[in-house]
This record gives C-alpha cells, structure tokens and sequence, in this order.
C-alpha cells in the first residue's frame, strides 16, 4: 500500500511502533481497557523517535497513527492513517488457510483465557468488524474487502456454535453462567 502513502516512510515507522508494547496477560485481556498497549506504544515511539533527531511534527504524526489503532478506524482526511489501518486489516483478506492459522495464533497467544471468555470477546470483535459498512477505505485495497467479509463471517458462524457448545456444556456440568 506504500504507492497510496503521503509519507511511506512515516507509515512504515508507524507499523513499526504498532505492537512495539504488548501485554496479553489475563488482567489486562480482562481489564477491557483497548488502547493501552497503543498508548503505551505511541510513547516509546515519541521518546525513541526524540532521542533520535526526528522532528517533533513527524513524532506527533507517528503517535498519532499508533493510537489510532486502537478501532482501526482511519480519519478519511488522514491517506497515511488509512493505509496503515488498512495494511494491519489485510490479513482479514487472506485466503482461508492462512486465516486459520492466523486465528491459531490468535488463540495460543491468549491460550490463558478460558475458552468461554476468548470465543465472547472474539465474537464481539468480529461482529463490531462486520457491522462496518465499509472494513477497508484505500483505493489499492478495496479488492480486499469481499474476502476478508467471508472469512469475518466464517469465523462469526464457527463463534456462535463454538459459544452455544460451551454455554451447553457449562449449564450441564451446574457452573454459574457469566455474561
């Protein structure tokens, strides 16, 4: 997506520091509290990108892409933003083998939470993702959006029975359902 970029380097400096902090552990995962890790990623950028002479502006600039990654929703104004966005979606719109093992990895880095609170949380983040009348908004990616919809709702379907199964087999065993 680098041809759709103002400023490809600012970008890629971004997707740099989208991830550079990363806490997957229970209490955070629970906490329900998005953005901290981008937060969090956004201010190592800004003191590291300081530290090494680029200029303030530019700093902002990549901040402020990081934390807008926290919806992964791209002011339309914003080229760099959207492409950004854009380039941390596309494996959405990869082809259903390597989307599985996307979800695997998905699921083994949070191999902590029970299996019950993942699929509830996964759930919601899907079906927010498909709610959205449009998942990608640069011109190079448009071609992107019918596959990754398929895969959301693959995934969304495989969610609901995973969910009913394990709500099924809680009920029988008498735990407390929590909702």
């Amino acid at each position: 997506l680098a041809e759709e970029a103002a400023d490809p380097d600012l970008v890629r400096l971004a997707a740099w520091y989208h991830g550079a902090v990363f806490s997957a552990a229970a209490k955070v995962a629970y906490a329900n509290a998005a953005g901290e890790d981008e937060e969090a990623s956004a201010a190592l950028a800004r003191k590291q990108l300081i530290e090494i002479g680029v200029p303030q502006e530019r700093v902002e600039k990549v901040a402020s892409m990081v934390t807008k990654l926290v919806r992964h929703k791209a002011v339309k104004a914003d080229t760099d933003c959207a492409v950004l966005v854009d380039a941390d979606l596309a494996i959405l719109k990869s082809d259903p083998q390597r989307y599985k093992l996307y979800l695997k990895a998905i699921r083994d880095e949070y191999a902590h939470i029970p299996p019950i609170d993942f699929v509830r949380a996964r759930l919601r983040i899907v079906t927010k993702l498909l709610e959205r009348d449009q998942l990608f908004s640069t011109a190079a990616s448009h071609a992107w959006e019918d596959p990754a919809r398929q895969n959301l709702v693959a995934e969304q379907a495989r969610l609901v029975k995973e969910l009913k199964k394990l709500e099924d087999s809680q009920e029988s065993v008498g735990e407390p359902e929590e909702k």
